[in-house]
């Protein structure tokens, strides 16, 4: 059974010395938020949306491995599919372990040493590059310029 007084007990007593006014009410409220949303998305009734989300996250996820496959294919190479989901999904791991700072060219270094054993050397460079381009870069000129829009419109107000 959820229990969402634990989570304001433990975010109260993290942000007790905030002295902004309001701001532990607003923490407050968004931990009822959450709860009660929680408690409508895993109701019984809801299961059928449940698993239809659930499909359509894991596809989602089956989509982004497929992009070094049709990279591969887009520069004429064979995809060798199973071996690239195998690799992002190791990768995927690699890349979430080290969260300190210098930690950048993980993701790269991992794709190479992956890629490496079924890619030629002379397309390795070009299919990290762009697949690094792709789920990386475009994710954040896409949402900067999203961010940009949204923040202009509060300004606005």
């Amino acid at each position: 059974a959820a229990r969402p007084e634990v989570a304001k007990k433990f975010l109260l007593k993290i942000f007790k010395k905030t002295k902004k006014e309001g701001f532990i009410e607003r923490i407050e409220g968004f931990v009822d938020v959450f709860h009660r949303g929680s408690k409508l998305i895993f109701k019984r009734s809801n299961i059928g949306g449940i698993v239809a989300v659930s499909v359509l996250t894991i596809l989602s996820w089956f989509v982004g491995f497929l992009i070094p496959s049709c990279i591969l294919v887009g520069l004429g190479h064979n995809p060798v599919i199973l071996q690239s989901i195998a690799a992002q999904i190791l990768l995927l791991v690699i890349i979430m372990m080290p969260t300190t700072p210098g930690s950048s060219g993980v993701a790269e270094l991992g794709a190479s040493a992956l890629y490496g054993s079924f890619v030629n050397t002379s397309l390795l460079g070009i299919l990290i590059v762009l697949w690094r381009f792709i789920t990386y870069y475009v994710n954040i000129i896409v949402s900067a310029i999203f961010q940009y829009k949204i923040l202009r419109s509060l300004l606005k107000r």
